[in-house]
C-alpha cells in the first residue's frame, strides 16, 4: 500500500484513508474477533453521526457477533467525571484537547466550540465522514 501509494496517502482522498484505515484497523480487528461471541466498544450515541442510533448490544454483522457499547447513552461529559471520580487512569491528550483519539497523523487537537470529532481527518470535508470502517451501525438481528 505504501510503495504504490506513499506514507501519506491518507491526504490524498477519502478512498485511500478508507484504504489505509482497512490495511492498519479494520483488517487487524476483523482477525481478532473472529470467533468471538462479542466485543465491548465505547462508543457513544453524543459522537454522532450515525452513532446517534446505536443500542447498547447489537449484532455486528461485519464480525458476525454482538457488538456491546455500554457507554451509548453517556455524554462526554459523563465519561470525564466518571473517571475523575474513579481515578481510572485515561490517555493525557484528553486533556490537551484530543476528545477523540486516532492515528497520529490522522488526529489533531480541536478548538473551543469544535465537534469532539473535528480532529479525526480533518482535511476531509464531510463532517459525516469520520469513521474508519471498525463501527458500521446495523440494527439488531440474530
Amino acid at each position: 500500500m505504501v510503495r504504490q501509494n506513499g506514507n501519506n496517502l491518507f491526504y490524498k482522498g477519502r478512498a485511500n484513508r478508507e484504504l489505509c484505515c482497512g490495511v492498519r484497523k479494520v483488517e487487524p480487528l476483523g482477525r481478532a474477533l473472529s470467533g468471538l461471541d462479542a466485543w465491548l466498544t465505547g462508543l457513544r450515541r453524543d459522537q454522532g453521526m450515525e452513532r446517534g442510533s446505536i443500542a447498547i448490544v447489537e449484532w455486528d454483522s461485519a464480525h458476525a457477533n454482538y457488538k456491546i457499547n455500554p457507554l451509548a447513552n453517556w455524554t462526554f461529559e459523563q465519561v470525564q467525571e466518571f473517571v475523575r471520580d474513579n481515578e481510572i487512569p485515561y490517555n493525557e491528550l484528553h486533556d490537551k484537547g484530543y476528545p477523540s483519539l486516532g492515528c497520529a497523523p490522522c488526529t489533531r487537537a480541536i478548538k473551543p466550540g469544535e465537534d469532539i470529532r473535528a480532529g479525526r481527518w480533518w482535511w476531509e470535508g464531510d463532517p459525516d465522514a469520520k469513521e474508519c470502517g471498525i463501527h458500521i451501525i446495523a440494527p439488531l438481528e440474530a
